[in-house]
Order: C-alpha cells, then structure tokens, then sequence
C-alpha cells in the first residue's frame, strides 16, 4: 500500500502536537504550574515491602495514581498515567527483586499504594478479590521503606496508632512476629466471608474489616501485653499458644457489626 510522504508529515506533525499539548501548560497560571511541574518531574525510587502476605495471591500492585481505588493494570508493569487537566504526566514503574520486595520509580512517592489479592480459595465472595489500602510515603527520603501488611493498613487507615503498633511489630522473636502476621491475615480473610455474607460491599467490607481488628487488639491489650509474654516463652509450643488467643479475638461481632450498618443507613 502506498502513503504519500505528505500524508506521513501531517501524521508526524499531529502526534508532536499531541505531545506538545500534554507538555503545555493549560492553566492561567502558567508560572506557577511549571514550578509544580518541574518539581514533580524528578524521578525517584523507593521501595515496597510485603509482610505477611502470601506472595501467590498479589495479582496487582500500583499506585492510585488516579485515586479511584482501583489499579488500572491487571499485572505488574510500567504505566503512564496521563492528567490532561493539569498537564502533567506521572510516570509509574514497579519491578520485583526478592521475594515480598518491590522497587518503585515514581514522580509523586506521596499518591496512595493499593495491593489487590485475589484468594478465591478461602475468600467466598467477589471471586475471592480484595484490596488493602495505603497511603504513600511519609518523607522525600529514598531510604525509606513503605510496609504493606494488615498491621500497616490499619495505620495508614487511622484505626492503629504508631505507638499501638510498636507493641507487636517488635515482638523480639522471628517466629513468633511471622506468625503474629499470619494470624492478622487469616483473621482478615475471615472475616470478609462474614461481612460479605452479610451483604457488605467489598470496600466497605475491609474498611469496617481492619477497623474491627484494630480496635479488638487494643481492647484486648494485645498491642500492650503480647511483647511481655512473647519474651517469657522459651519455646515455639508456648509461643503457638499465647497466639493462638488471636483466632478467637479478632473474628469479628457479626451482631455488632450489622447493627452499626443499620446505625449508619
């Protein structure tokens, strides 16, 4: 098939239009846009670390750039997320290295972090898919590492404080803290069955999910009381059984649970 050389300049000359538009500044206020824009352009990277999260059920990873609450790529890759409102374009890169540990290449390191998992063994409704919710990172520096697990969301979602935290993120034994973190997952799946069962959203559902368990660790004194007891076992038998408690305190109140629905609507 034939194309003119006049056809393929006209078609040269629109895509660096294209581009020329994205790169334009579309607001009044161009100065000031191209301070924010210069600012956001520097690409850095940090890094993402899961804990307690089985490596075989993360089918996605990314960050909100958008903030819809969904990751617009199906699998691990690099997108381009483009604002024509704003003119900008962010430029959004994930690779993996060891297991549970993920580089991230981003103009904007503050946007939120969605991890979506998909256990439809275990998990009975909306085909076994679910997302935990971060915020971003806290600071501008490149060492820092952001922690995805339940413990983490919970954090990031208000309903755990740092200092509550600290409790059982230093639990000063490495079985034991893998499986404190085993236990906040199990409880989590749990718990979606019963919400979903219940009629719950799937986003509401994790929301009154982590809140729910957040709340019964610091009701329970296990944010106080778990590193004092930990330190006392000499063996993995009595370890098993101090954290064995959490099967029965973190399953969730479906009564209670149902009537704060009702309280809402």
């Amino acid at each position: 098939m034939h194309v003119s050389i006049k056809f393929i300049r006209l078609f040269l000359v629109l895509i660096v239009g294209v581009f020329f538009l994205l790169g334009s500044c579309i607001s009044e206020d161009c100065e000031d846009h191209d301070k924010n824009s210069s600012e956001a352009k520097v690409l850095q990277q940090r890094i993402l670390q899961t804990i307690g999260i089985p490596q075989d059920i993360i089918i996605n990873l990314c960050q909100d750039g958008n903030k819809n609450g969904f990751c617009d790529n199906k699998e691990l890759q690099s997108k381009v997320v483009m604002t024509l409102d704003k003119g900008e374009v962010f430029w959004e890169k994930l690779r993996k290295s060891v297991e549970g540990r993920y580089f991230l290449e981003t103009l904007d390191p503050k946007l939120p972090i969605l991890l979506e998992l998909q256990d439809a063994y275990r998990v009975d409704f909306n085909e076994g898919r679910f997302t935990l919710l971060f915020s971003g990172f806290e600071t501008n520096k490149e060492s820092e590492v952001k922690e995805l697990s339940v413990l983490q969301s919970m954090i990031d979602a208000s309903y755990l404080t740092k200092n509550d935290a600290k409790g059982v993120r230093n639990l000063g034994n490495d079985y034991a803290q893998d499986k404190f973190y085993e236990y906040l997952f199990d409880g989590l799946e749990t718990n979606l069955n019963t919400l979903g069962a219940k009629g719950f959203a799937p986003n509401e559902a994790m929301s009154r999910n982590i809140e729910s368990m957040a709340n019964k660790l610091v009701e329970n004194n296990i944010t106080t009381d778990l590193q004092h007891r930990i330190k006392e076992c000499t063996n993995n038998e009595c370890i098993d059984k101090e954290l064995d408690v959490l099967s029965s305190i973190l399953v969730i109140d479906e009564d209670k649970e149902n009537n704060k629905r009702i309280e809402v609507q």
